[in-house]
């Protein structure tokens, strides 16, 4: 991510092929964004366990939706693992490898705790009827029950589950790091949560 990749390249005198990355991102921006209705829309970058004012972001008042996919308990290196995808959209081509500004992972009940905050806020800036919907996992390395831990975050943050349904393990998204592996890793079964703003 991407020292040891570079490493390895340099050490074996290996050179990439010469692509042209942004004109690949332009042709299927192209191709997908020309089939879907136009749509003024906002970007921020924060802390979504800290408040926001939501009519400094977009201009409106309160959403009706939330639709998201948190770091799975464990996941510490959320950040870093996705430098290619920030990188694209603006941020620093260098890795950063610091934790202080996500999720914390120190044990469950204090990741517990930081979702929450999550769930408080997102609930601050909704309509009164306003639907939740989080897609989350876990990690094959950590002993924890997703569900359980998914429940328990949203638990007195102003939202109620509403189901919870299986949505299959990452296996069926063909695991990236399954091709470097003799053996295919084990996956744990993802969830997709619906709640309701009471």
């Amino acid at each position: 991510k991407p020292a040891y990749a570079v490493r390895y390249w340099q050490n074996m005198n290996l050179q990439p092929q010469c692509v042209d990355i942004l004109g690949i991102i332009k042709r299927r921006a192209e191709r997908y964004f020309s089939v879907l209705p136009h749509e003024i829309g906002v970007v921020q970058k924060a802390d979504s366990r800290q408040q926001i004012k939501i009519s400094d972001v977009s201009g409106i008042s309160k959403f009706s939706w939330v639709i998201t996919s948190p770091p799975y308990f464990g996941m510490s290196t959320y950040i870093a693992d996705q430098w290619l995808r920030n990188w694209f959209l603006g941020g620093k081509s260098d890795v950063e490898y610091q934790q202080s500004c996500q999720v914390s992972h120190s044990s469950m009940d204090v990741f517990i705790s930081d979702l929450k905050k999550v769930w408080n806020n997102a609930a601050m800036m909704c309509r009164a009827d306003a639907t939740l919907v989080i897609r989350f996992g876990g990690l094959a390395s950590k002993d924890a029950q997703p569900l359980k831990i998914a429940k328990a975050s949203i638990k007195e943050s102003g939202w109620r589950v509403l189901t919870a349904c299986p949505a299959g393990t990452a296996h069926r998204g063909r695991r990236q790091a399954d091709a470097f592996l003799k053996t295919q890793s084990r996956s744990v079964m993802e969830y997709d949560i619906w709640a309701r703003l009471e």
